[in-house]
């Protein structure tokens, strides 16, 4: 059976900040923390779908999309606490494509 699928390929460019580490009073002992600010920009591009009887009749052409990500990181020891904001501009439209 040939595989019915379309091309993709996926672009993304990141950025990172490191801040100024600070002191905190933990455990009964002042330990050093560091922070960081980062992000990531990226875009998909697809193509069309095959011809596949009663699935994709006609061919479909697939959405391309942007997706991007910023944050803000805390680091102590082994340890990292990320809050993070992830979106698209992929429509719920399109989504179900």
């Amino acid at each position: 059976m040939a595989a019915h699928r379309a091309y993709g390929n996926y672009f993304s460019g990141v950025f990172k900040a490191i801040g100024p580490s600070f002191n905190v009073p933990m455990y009964g002992a002042t330990r050093e923390v560091g922070w960081y600010v980062s992000g990531e920009l990226g875009g998909y591009w697809f193509g069309t779908t095959n011809l596949v009887l009663n699935v994709f009749n006609p061919p479909v052409k697939l959405p391309n999309y942007a997706t991007w990500n910023l944050g803000v990181a805390f680091t102590w020891s082994v340890f990292t606490l990320d809050f993070r904001y992830y979106d698209t501009n992929l429509s719920k439209e399109n989504c179900n494509i």
